[in-house]
């Protein structure tokens, strides 16, 4: 049986929103890979992978305006179908300043810590879970799904706030560069900011996994 969309959402629409989750996965792939080898080429093709997604959400805005615009009661579910698209266009702003930031780590040879390396490459493997449980949500409605992007969201922002604590305990220490820590803490606040924006638009669309028989 074809999984049930939320009202109204048309085949195509929910392919474009799917498509649109896959190109924001492939963003933080691109800017994980970036971090750990602090490779100009790589953080370029993350720059690469915001233009996409920002054109696929603005050509989710346009799709929705057009198949759904003119359909009685659309009034109603304006603000759940047009949220998407903005979420999806903060998500690749913050792709865009995650690759500045590592790209300032790189050309300024701010040093790390090890242990702040693996924390923020443990975030962005926790962010990528999260944009990947989005991505099969919108593929199957299932409410395990939706359940699971709100957990592993809320999971990785007490992660955060952990290793917040623990950097300023080693600036305390002296153990960090204190020109790192602006750039540190700045990705890990872009980093949970594409999370939440992910776990908003699954709260969103969780009415509809949850409708499922």
């Amino acid at each position: 049986m074809e999984p049930r969309r939320p009202g109204g959402l048309t085949r195509s629409l929910e392919a474009s929103l799917h498509q649109a989750c896959h190109q924001a996965i492939g963003m933080v792939e691109q800017a994980r890979d970036g971090f750990r080898r602090l490779d100009g080429g790589t953080l370029d093709r993350v720059n690469e992978s915001v233009v996409t997604l920002r054109a696929g959400a603005q050509s989710l805005t346009s799709g929705i305006l057009s198949e759904l615009g003119n359909r009685p009661g659309f009034e109603k579910q304006a603000r759940l179908y047009l949220a998407l698209p903005m979420h999806l266009e903060r998500i690749a702003d913050r792709g865009e300043a995650l690759a500045a930031a590592i790209r300032k780590v790189k050309t300024a040879g701010l040093p790390f810590t090890e242990k702040a390396r693996r924390e923020v490459d443990s975030l962005m493997e926790a962010t990528l879970e999260v944009l990947a449980a989005l991505k099969d949500l919108v593929r199957t409605w299932s409410p395990v799904l939706a359940t699971h992007v709100v957990e592993a969201g809320d999971r990785a922002e007490a992660l955060t706030d952990e290793y917040a604590q623990s950097h300023r305990d080693r600036m305390i220490g002296g153990e960090c560069v204190p020109m790192s820590s602006p750039v540190y803490l700045s990705i890990l606040d872009h980093l949970s900011s594409i999370r939440r924006h992910a776990r908003e638009m699954a709260m969103d669309l969780a009415p509809a996994a949850h409708s499922q028989p």
